[in-house]
């Protein structure tokens, strides 16, 4: 099969950040809610005389919530000044190949993702992500594509991938 799509992109700090809080935090937010939760309900519990071992496990519990708020966003920016000292203070284009199968060249190798291993999409500000069922996901830039527009690739990937959920 020849290449029906080929995308270049080029990752920016934004590209990282939205896929820290837009994906990688939407899996974690529950936990991060429940540590908040915690946190406030046994401060207040020790300030109304309940127990003053509550009022530093409140304190631990709070700390972790705000960590884990903040956590998406450190790991993104050291992600990308690592990627800036790797390829030498400016980001390598990465090209994917919409084929046979979803072919992601990066300066770092090449990743292969089967159309029927592929699970969810999801849509950022100026790029998309594609998801397998393993959690491996593979960006591509809304503006990559050249003359064809990303939607047709979405509605490209919508036919082949049989496990693909939106």
């Amino acid at each position: 099969m020849e290449p029906k799509f080929v995308c270049t992109t080029v990752e920016t700090q934004r590209d990282f950040l939205e896929v820290g809080y837009k994906i990688s935090f939407l899996k974690s937010a529950m936990w991060v809610i429940a540590e908040i939760a915690g946190g406030i309900g046994c401060i207040v519990a020790a300030s109304q005389g309940v127990g003053d071992y509550l009022l530093p496990c409140g304190i631990v519990l709070l700390v972790m919530g705000l960590w884990g708020l903040s956590w998406p966003g450190i790991r993104a920016l050291i992600g990308y000044k690592k990627a800036l000292k790797t390829y030498g203070g400016k980001m390598k284009p990465s090209s994917v190949v919409f084929g046979e199968e979803i072919v992601n060249e990066t300066p770092n190798g090449i990743l292969k993702m089967p159309y029927d291993k592929v699970k969810t999409i999801h849509f950022l500000t100026n790029s998309f992500v594609i998801e397998d069922d393993r959690g491996v996901g593979i960006l591509v830039s809304k503006n990559g594509f050249g003359e064809v527009d990303f939607m047709d690739c979405v509605n490209f990937l919508c036919e082949q991938c049989s496990n693909l959920e939106l």
